[in-house]
């Protein structure tokens, strides 16, 4: 019993290591998302702040305009991509914690057998001491 519960607290140990790992996961891509969302906002304000363009600059203004926009794209692209890998983490992570909590409970469980498979061993015992005296020679 007690190389089960060492084996179901190792098991327990990595499926909380792997779960810690994913939570990292999920850090990165939220940290990356926002990052993006900070970079597409500067790239709009920029967008907006470049309505006062001189006349020299304004054969340029549409391929400027047209870059930014392109820019724009790439980052809406790649921040679906990432929201994609984060929903996907998500539910690998919920069902991470679903099976931590299963190897927990079965640690537990095995836990509280053996304290009780214990207890019941410590009770014959004591048993059979309090019955000795009656079953020695000359005691009949």
């Amino acid at each position: 019993m007690a190389g089960r519960i060492r084996t179901l607290e190792l098991v327990a140990d990595l499926r909380r290591r792997a779960m810690e790992a994913q939570a990292e996961t999920l850090s990165r891509l939220r940290a990356r998302i926002a990052e993006l969302d900070a970079r597409r906002a500067a790239l709009l304000a920029a967008l907006r702040g470049g309505s006062g363009a001189s006349l020299e600059a304004a054969p340029y203004l549409p391929s400027y305009l047209r870059a930014m926009r392109a820019e724009e794209a790439a980052l809406l692209e790649e921040r679906a991509r990432l929201v994609t890998a984060l929903a996907e983490v998500e539910a690998a992570l919920r069902q991470r914690f679903r099976e931590t909590r299963a190897s927990e409970q079965a640690l537990g469980t095995a836990r509280h057998a053996e304290v009780a498979r214990l207890a019941r061993a410590e009770r014959k015992e004591m048993e059979e001491i309090a019955l000795r005296p009656w079953t020695l020679p000359g005691h009949a």
